[in-house]
């Protein structure tokens, strides 16, 4: 399912007549607002290929999240894993590397990883999707010695509405 990406601005035009600004998230069903991090520098990533990430990196959140709250988005497309410093090609291939929380996980300072998988390199529509489903401290650090959740991208994302058709709707500053 391909996601739309659409401004608050964008957005307002296709309110009513006599609507104003955007709908409150208790008057759309089953929307929710969901923060997206990022680890690596945006300003090297297209727009475009930025705001196709986030809607594949919450797709996939809430694969294992149905009440996701934050996901921070680690890696850019890629066709590898690494295992304790290892790189190698991953079997499953072309995917984006994610971690996740809801406001438990929030709370215990703690979050899951996941891939979220597709077709190929630019094809950004998710296909499958593996966890190992274990929590790790938000501290946590990798084979490199730096923490999977740094402390310097909390509270630094951008607040998205993510829809059930999903549209994704950037509700805070703009990429």
């Amino acid at each position: 399912m391909a996601g739309e990406w659409i401004t608050e601005k964008e957005n307002r035009l296709s309110l009513p007549r006599g609507s104003k600004g955007i709908p409150k998230a208790s008057n759309i069903p089953h929307q929710r607002l969901i923060e997206v991090q990022w680890k690596m520098a945006t300003y090297k990533i297209k727009k475009s290929e930025r705001q196709e990430l986030a809607r594949l990196a919450i797709e996939t959140g809430l694969k294992f999240k149905p009440d996701l709250a934050v996901v921070l988005i680690r890696s850019t497309m890629h066709a590898t894993t690494t295992r304790r410093g290892n790189t190698k090609k991953d079997p499953l291939g072309w995917h984006v590397t994610v971690s996740f929380k809801n406001a438990t996980d929030q709370a215990n300072g703690q979050h899951l990883t996941a891939h979220g998988y597709t077709k190929g390199s630019s094809n950004l529509e998710l296909n499958s999707w593996t966890s190992d489903q274990n929590h790790k401290a938000d501290t946590f650090q990798d084979y490199y010695g730096k923490e999977i959740w740094p402390t310097a991208c909390s509270g630094k994302g951008v607040v998205v509405e993510f829809q059930p058709d999903g549209k994704v709707i950037l509700r805070s500053p703009a990429y």
